[in-house]
């Protein structure tokens, strides 16, 4: 399967130039910025994802990040627009001198969304695993040879999923989540779905969810996210699908039957409810993130960790963003991965 996969992804690769958005100068992100859908396969039936490639002034960078949003974001869960772009960790990687690929997942945002019950854990580390190929072909403006794919929550589920089944990243930042989320906060989390019949007015098809107004409050710690933070995510919620709140733990399978094996960075906020809560889990600090996820990696690739002071689930969005951005831009320094 992975190879029929892999050589529909090489015949519709070609398309790609096509398919591209002339690029423009962003001056808030510090980067030369383009906007382009990106040939992919799910189900034997073709879709586009939509992705903006942001560089630095100088040029691309060696590595490229390839950016994974959780559910019910999309790819501005990177790049929020409004706020001087205080909590965008594209623009501060592009300051970094870091190129970004921040994408809408398969079935969200500007993305293709095919039937819900196909869009799941598997689906979407195929799709990821598509677009590493078509970036290191150059099939994104130019060729990388040195990815490293960055998630968020359920994105982070998508890249520890490709890394451990296709094995063709160079490192893995993985932020908000850690295996096994909790049950209590997870049927809370749940709850606080609805269906979802449309997006941006258009109908879309059945098996698609989204949270109910005011449910992406449960993401933040209350003393350190400012409420016009929680009302732009609320005007801009979108959809997640059963598929994918049905397979969340594939990872965990996937991981203990064939860990990670390249150098990866877990962050995790000091709160995340998901993870950090006892009496299912134990507080969070980052021995206890360490010894907790060491079974998932390889004895080569014990995964680094930062603890996010005083920080819930969306620590890119919290007032102290930045301190998890700190040590994402250390930890890449760190590990070889140039600009």
């Amino acid at each position: 399967m992975k190879s029929g996969w892999g050589r529909i992804a090489v015949a519709s690769a070609a398309m790609l130039a096509g398919l591209m958005v002339p690029g423009n100068a962003n001056a808030d992100t510090g980067s030369a910025c383009r906007d382009m859908d990106i040939p992919v396969t799910v189900a034997g039936s073709a879709y586009t994802v939509y992705g903006r490639l942001c560089n630095p002034d100088a040029g691309p960078s060696a590595t490229l990040q390839v950016l994974v949003h959780g559910l019910i974001y999309d790819h501005f869960y990177w790049d929020p627009p409004e706020f001087d772009k205080r909590y965008s960790y594209v623009r501060r990687a592009a300051a970094e001198g870091y190129s970004t690929l921040a994408i809408d997942r398969i079935g969200s945002g500007r993305s293709a969304r095919p039937a819900g019950t196909d869009v799941t854990a598997l689906s979407n580390a195929d799709v990821l695993h598509q677009i590493v190929q078509a970036a290191r072909r150059g099939d994104l403006v130019n060729p990388w040879s040195r990815i490293v794919t960055v998630g968020h929550s359920f994105g982070t589920v998508v890249t520890e999923l490709e890394a451990a089944t296709y094995r063709d990243v160079d490192g893995i930042i993985g932020t908000g989540w850690m295996n096994m989320p909790g049950l209590l906060p997870s049927t809370e989390l749940l709850a606080r779905h609805t269906s979802a019949n449309y997006a941006d007015g258009q109908p879309i098809p059945p098996g698609y969810l989204t949270m109910r107004p005011g449910g992406m409050a449960i993401f933040y710690q209350p003393d350190n996210v400012d409420p016009e933070v929680l009302a732009a995510d609320d005007r801009r919620r979108g959809t997640d699908t059963v598929g994918e709140i049905a397979t969340p733990t594939t990872v965990t399978l996937a991981q203990i039957m064939n860990p990670i094996a390249v150098p990866t960075l877990l962050v995790v906020g000091e709160h995340d409810w998901l993870f950090c809560t006892p009496p299912e889990h134990r507080s969070c600090d980052a021995a206890t993130v360490r010894e907790t996820q060491r079974m998932y990696f390889s004895p080569q690739a014990v995964p680094s960790t930062y603890v996010q002071a005083g920080a819930g689930h969306s620590i890119a969005h919290e007032l102290n963003g930045v301190d998890g951005f700190d040590a994402m831009i250390e930890w890449l320094g760190e590990h070889g991965f140039d600009r």
